[in-house]
């Protein structure tokens, strides 16, 4: 069994709100017990320091757009460095430019793209934002990439 210990604030995303001073017990791949740290079972643990950080049950991003193309990481550095978003838009960047990467990108890539960027959030703790069972969101990630077929009319999904 494993005991977060020194977790400076516990959000549980349930009843109990946000937990100062807060222990999690784990085991196995269960929580067996949250709540605060002074009424941590005692029992031999491997304990790990939370160094007084915030704990969180899963990492939601209610706002995702995994279906994409081009990247807007040079903006960062530009944005850093003084630019505004509206310098950035007349030099070429900003939303227009992964707009315009994404009409040019072939089904199969964006297909591909999104299956990666979903597989990579699932790996990492971020659950999608319409909350799914796992074993369907990730067997939907495993099994294949996403399949996207246009319509006669559109680049709609189907």
């Amino acid at each position: 069994m494993i005991l977060l210990r020194n977790i400076g604030r516990l959000f549980t995303a349930g009843e109990r709100g946000t937990i100062e001073q807060a222990a999690v017990a784990i085991d196995g791949e269960r929580i067996a017990w949250a709540g605060p740290s002074a009424e941590a079972p005692r029992v031999p643990y491997d304990e790990v320091d939370c160094g007084g950080r915030l704990v969180t049950p899963g990492l939601i991003d209610a706002h995702t757009h995994p279906l994409y193309a081009g990247s807007r990481c040079a903006e960062i550095g530009a944005r850093s460095a003084g630019a505004s978003y509206l310098e950035i838009a007349q030099a070429g960047g900003g939303i227009g430019a992964t707009v315009r990467a994404t009409r040019d990108a072939s089904f199969e890539a964006l297909g591909q793209a999104a299956s990666d960027r979903l597989a990579s959030w699932l790996a990492g703790g971020t659950p999608p934002s319409r909350p799914r069972p796992a074993t369907t969101s990730t067997a939907l990630v495993k099994s294949r990439p996403f399949e996207p077929s246009p319509d006669s009319t559109s680049r709609a999904w189907k």
